[in-house]
């Protein structure tokens, strides 16, 4: 007999490790360069983070081992912008036992008791992004009316190997305080006009674009790099990135690529590579290991970019939407 059930997971971190082992899952656990113990370790520190602000609930079976596990939280930035109650539904996974049939009943259980929550708090659209390679879960998402609205890919090249054409070094700055206003304007302006929240037609265009314009004025006074580069004294790309030290488990630093725009007045003129440089210029002064990228599929520009500058395919993702009649 299986049990569901909301808990604390720091009482079943042995279950939950060897669940993540049986049950690979993302950009570390699928990355065979890493050793999976510490992958495992990054995975479920990073779970054990996100419990203090979410909710967390397992499929237990008979000998109180894990075969599914889902997590959600409410996104009260994304409610303020939207005017709308999103959620996210961060984890979604099932084991896989070779019995689609026990699969499916184990994950649509595990959905249930989300949506019960969802009624709960009356939220009204939900946001959540799967790895492609397991079956159940996305299979159930779609009889519950998920759409798929996009497809990502996660990217990364080692530090070691960067070949950027240094000796043809790219003039770049840090954003700073007084861009706040441009780069909002660059931000709601030039962001990928296919990404799942402009495809959704639920969601109003000029609330995405105050979504971006947000998201870039957070970004500025944030921890986070933001990189310009000018031509004819204007703003005509922007870069945002990351740093996140994984040293104590996978023995790495990381920058995370966040977002790149390029100025629709300087569309064609090579400002992407240039921008995509000295966005690796700047990480490898900051001494990182590894870069990540994730990049939207159709986004053919940005994939070519990827792939001239060496990047390698570590897994790939589906992003889903689902409203809600939760009033």
């Amino acid at each position: 007999m299986i049990k569901y059930k909301f808990v604390n997971i720091s009482e079943f971190e042995i279950e939950i490790k060897y669940f993540f082992q049986k049950h690979p899952f993302g950009r570390y656990l699928l990355d065979r360069n890493y050793a999976t113990v510490g992958a495992i370790d990054l995975e479920w520190n990073k779970l054990l983070e996100y419990s203090r602000n979410s909710l967390i609930g397992l499929a237990l079976n008979n000998n109180s081992q894990v075969i599914g596990l889902i997590g959600f939280h409410l996104s009260k930035w994304d409610t303020d912008v939207f005017q709308k109650k999103l959620a996210f539904l961060q984890y979604f996974l099932v084991q896989e036992c070779g019995d689609l049939d026990f699969e499916r009943e184990v994950a649509s259980n595990l959905l249930e008791k989300f949506h019960d929550w969802t009624v709960e708090y009356k939220i009204q659209v939900v946001i959540s992004k799967l790895d492609t390679q397991y079956f159940s879960p996305i299979y159930i998402l779609q009889q519950n009316g998920y759409i798929i609205y996009e497809t990502l890919t996660h990217q990364t090249i080692d530090a070691s190997i960067v070949n950027v054409g240094l000796a043809d070094e790219i003039v770049y700055r840090y954003a700073s305080d007084t861009d706040i206003e441009d780069l909002k304007d660059i931000g709601s302006k030039n962001t990928y006009s296919k990404s799942h929240f402009y495809l959704d037609n639920s969601f109003p265009i000029e609330k995405v674009n105050l979504m971006y314009a947000c998201w870039m004025d957070n970004a500025v006074k944030s921890s986070q790099k933001i990189i310009i580069i000018e031509e004819d004294k204007q703003i005509a790309g922007v870069f945002v990135y990351d740093v996140v030290d994984y040293k104590n488990t996978i023995d790495k630093k990381f920058a995370v690529w966040k977002s790149a725009f390029v100025n629709s007045n300087f569309r064609d003129k090579g400002i992407g590579l240039k921008l995509f440089k000295a966005a690796m210029q700047s990480c490898l002064s900051r001494g990182v290991d590894v870069i990540d990228s994730a990049v939207v599929d159709r986004n053919i520009g940005s994939q070519n970019l990827h792939n001239k500058l060496g990047f390698r395919l570590v897994n790939t993702q589906y992003t889903f939407h689902k409203w809600f009649n939760n009033n």
